[in-house]
C-alpha cells in the first residue's frame, strides 16, 4: 500500500519538476499539469483506501458493501461509462478481518479499472449477492469489446486478482465474449467471527 502511495507522490514531484522547468513549451507544460493532477487523485485514493482497511469501526460486511459500492460510482465519474448497481436489500453487519476487506476490494477495484481502461463499454454493473449459504457473490460487469480467448489479459492485473481470490478461499471466474462484454464473477465464503 505504502509504495504504491510512495511511487505516486514521487512522480508528482517529478512531473511538477518538469512543469516549472516548462522551457515555454505550453502543451509540454499542459500535459505534466494533467499528469501531476492524476496522480495526485491517485494518491488521495490510495491514501483513503488504506484508511478504510485500517479502520476498525469498518470490519463488517455492511461498510465493505457500502465503500464498494461508493468506490465503483466515483471510479466510473468522468468515464462516460455508465453505472448500474444491483446490492441487497438487507446486510447484515457481519465481521470481517482488514484483509480479507482489502483483498476483496481490491480484486473489485482492478475489475472496474480495467473496465474503464480496456472496455469501451457504455455500461458497467456491479451486483452483490449475500445468500443464506454463507457466499458473498459479486460481479462485475461491462458491455464493451471483449476480448478474445487467447489475448485474454495477461498482465499483473489479472495475476493480482487471481492471488487475492485464492487467498480469499474465493473462485474467481472471467467470461467475455468479444464485442459483448466481460464479466468478473466471484465466490467468496465468508469467514465466520
Amino acid at each position: 500500500m505504502h509504495d504504491d502511495v510512495g511511487a505516486s507522490l514521487t512522480q508528482i514531484a517529478l512531473l511538477s519538476d518538469l512543469a516549472i522547468r516548462g522551457n515555454g513549451v505550453p502543451t509540454m507544460t499542459q500535459t505534466n499539469l494533467n499528469k501531476i493532477a492524476l496522480r495526485a487523485r491517485s494518491a488521495v485514493r490510495s491514501m483513503d483506501e488504506i484508511v478504510w482497511a485500517v479502520s476498525p469501526q469498518h470490519d463488517n460486511l455492511a461498510s465493505l458493501v457500502e465503500y464498494v459500492s461508493r468506490h465503483f460510482d466515483g471510479y466510473l465519474q468522468g468515464s462516460g461509462i455508465r453505472c448500474v448497481q444491483n446490492l441487497p436489500d438487507q446486510i447484515d453487519s457481519r465481521a470481517l478481518p482488514s484483509e480479507f476487506r482489502y483483498n476483496l476490494f481490491l480484486i473489485l477495484s482492478e475489475g472496474v479499472q480495467n473496465i474503464v481502461k480496456h472496455s469501451q463499454a457504455t455500461t458497467a454493473t456491479l451486483t452483490i449477492v449475500h445468500q443464506v449459504d454463507d457466499l458473498l457473490r459479486v460481479s462485475v460487469s461491462d458491455d464493451g469489446i471483449g476480448f478474445v480467448e487467447n489475448q485474454s489479459p495477461t498482465g499483473d492485473g489479472l495475476r493480482n486478482m487471481r492471488e487475492r481470490a485464492d487467498a480469499l478461499g474465493a473462485k474467481l471466474q472471467l467470461t467475455s465474449v468479444v464485442r459483448q462484454g466481460c464479466v468478473l464473477h466471484l465466490e467468496v465464503p465468508l469467514p465466520h467471527g
